[in-house]
């Protein structure tokens, strides 16, 4: 029995040996000009920078609001950009998917062996990605008072990661009920993150019940920021289960949408 349990796993590691291998490819392709990664980097983790020079200046004048301190808004900063970063370094192709419909470019996708979603998410990789995780870091670790509670932003960070790639993926899904352009789409995500690094301290409960919902960039930065500020189980859940939910989500919608698109005869294009 142990050695069935074995062969399988070493079945299953092996059919998804392909996502790293995709993944670590993109990366090697959008780094293969070191420097201009890296200055792409660099400008964006000072723009990350500037922002909170912003956030410093305000609380330097207004003190505490609502509770909230410079502290607390520099880890929600922090938190959202190393989880945007991750994101935008390892499944850049998520902002692909509704351009992808409109011109066909799911046929590539579709006509390989492997799930054609998770195809789309590791087809592109974007250097600034890294630029977001390290200010990001830096940022968490101004603010954190302990070892361990740098540790749990990352973590939370990541499960943060779940939710921003699912929400852009079903903002792209879409595409396939409306005749929308593919810009609009990014525009929804723009808003998605504007909430996500917002504090959602005073809005009524309409707002915040879409920020948990449709829109859920509660999970992303403000849900876990209040983690840190007084740990609580019931909420270090929510956010998890929010990563496993949201995804599952995601996929569903873009296997419905799959069956309203129309093929742009690209079955054997190459990328």
């Amino acid at each position: 029995m142990k050695r069935n349990a074995f062969s399988r796993a070493r079945k299953w590691t092996g059919r998804l040996a392909w996502i790293p291998a995709l993944a670590l490819a993109n990366v090697r392709s959008e780094t293969a000009r070191p420097w201009n990664a890296a200055l792409l980097a660099v400008f964006m983790a000072l723009n990350n920078f500037v922002w909170f020079a912003i956030w410093w200046l305000f609380f330097g004048l207004a003190g505490s609001v609502r509770g909230w301190t410079l502290r607390d808004v520099t880890e929600l900063y922090g938190v959202v950009a190393v989880a945007y970063g991750i994101y935008a370094a390892f499944f850049g192709g998520a902002r692909s998917v509704a351009q992808l419909a409109l011109d066909g470019g799911l046929d590539v996708y579709l006509g390989r062996p492997r799930s054609p979603l998770l195809g789309v998410l590791f087809s592109r990789s974007d250097p600034t990605g890294l630029g977001d995780i390290v200010s990001g870091i830096a940022l968490i670790a101004w603010a954190a008072a302990t070892p361990g509670e740098l540790l749990l932003a990352l973590g939370l960070a990541a499960l943060g990661t779940s939710v921003v790639v699912a929400t852009y993926v079903s903002i792209n899904c879409l595409v396939f009920f409306t005749a929308a352009p593919a810009r609009l789409f990014d525009q929804l995500f723009e808003c998605f993150l504007i909430a996500a690094t917002t504090p959602q301290i005073g809005l009524p409960m309409a707002a915040k019940l879409l920020l948990y919902t449709v829109l859920p960039a509660a999970f992303v930065g403000f849900l876990p920021v209040q983690i840190l500020r007084s740990f609580s189980a019931a909420e270090l859940g929510a956010t998890a289960a929010a990563a496993l939910v949201f995804p599952v989500l995601a996929a569903l919608l873009f296997r419905v949408g799959l069956k309203r698109y129309a093929s742009g005869n690209r079955m054997l294009d190459t990328r």
